[in-house]
């Protein structure tokens, strides 16, 4: 099973005044920032050292994006989306403006979602950062997400 842990946005939007940092080209003018073993380390570090932290999704991204490199002022302007998924569910929420606007999550194992009935937690959070799907693609598709995912299984 394929585990991801990312961040989406604009290139403008992710950077935030902070140095280079490595980026995925999308489609529609959007990239994403993989949070990977090391960087989701220092968050679970920097959540141990600040329990509340991780029941505020503001604080909670701008560790995340400190741990990766990036700003944590990036989250003040956005938008930005924080993507997971594991073996259980598909979440993700969107900050703008230093706050969080919307958080979704679709289980795969029958546990309450709070996404809709046929709706999957990424489509939502990429629709909410302006990603269009187009006609006969869901929005993962459509920015090249699922080409990424497949990768990652190959």
């Amino acid at each position: 099973m394929t585990e991801l842990v990312a961040l989406v946005g604009t290139p403008e939007s992710l950077r935030g005044g902070a140095a280079a940092v490595p980026f995925v080209e999308l489609a529609q003018g959007f990239v994403l920032v993989p949070v990977g073993e090391p960087a989701r380390d220092a968050v679970g570090a920097a959540l141990a050292d600040d329990p509340d932290a991780a029941a505020d999704l503001s604080r909670f991204l701008a560790i995340t994006l400190g741990s990766v490199g990036l700003s944590e002022d990036a989250a003040a302007s956005g938008p930005i989306a924080y993507l997971e998924l594991d073996e259980y569910q598909q979440s993700g929420f969107v900050v703008e403006g230093g706050g969080v606007v919307d958080s979704w999550v679709t289980s795969f194992d029958g546990a309450q979602s709070q996404t809709p009935e046929g709706e999957w937690a990424f489509n939502r959070a990429l629709r909410r950062l302006g990603v269009r799907a187009g006609d006969g693609a869901d929005e993962c598709a459509a920015v090249g997400l699922t080409r990424y995912l497949a990768d990652l299984d190959a």
